[in-house]
C-alpha cells in the first residue's frame, strides 16, 4: 500500500463497516488502520465516481447482506 501512496498527497478511505457508504480524502501523513478501505488515488474523478448513485447501484447489487434487515455490508 505504501507503495502504491509513494508520491501522492492524499488518498481516498471508507470505513469497512457503516451503515452508510462514505469516502473521504485523507492527507498522506494519516496511516490507516485495518478498518478503513483505501484506494490508492488522488484524483477528483475517481471521488466522484465512487459517490455517484451508479456505484451504490452496481455496489448493492454485487454486495451481501448484513443483519435482519438485510443492511448493505
Amino acid at each position: 500500500m505504501w507503495a502504491r501512496l509513494a508520491g501522492m498527497s492524499r488518498y481516498i478511505a471508507t470505513p469497512n463497516l457503516a451503515k452508510y457508504r462514505l469516502f473521504a480524502w485523507f492527507d498522506i501523513r494519516v496511516c490507516p488502520d485495518h478498518q478503513l478501505i483505501v484506494f490508492a488515488c488522488d484524483d477528483d474523478t475517481m471521488f466522484g465516481i465512487l459517490h455517484s448513485r451508479f456505484h451504490e447501484a452496481w455496489s448493492l447489487r454485487l454486495g451481501t447482506s448484513l443483519g435482519k434487515g438485510n443492511d448493505p455490508r
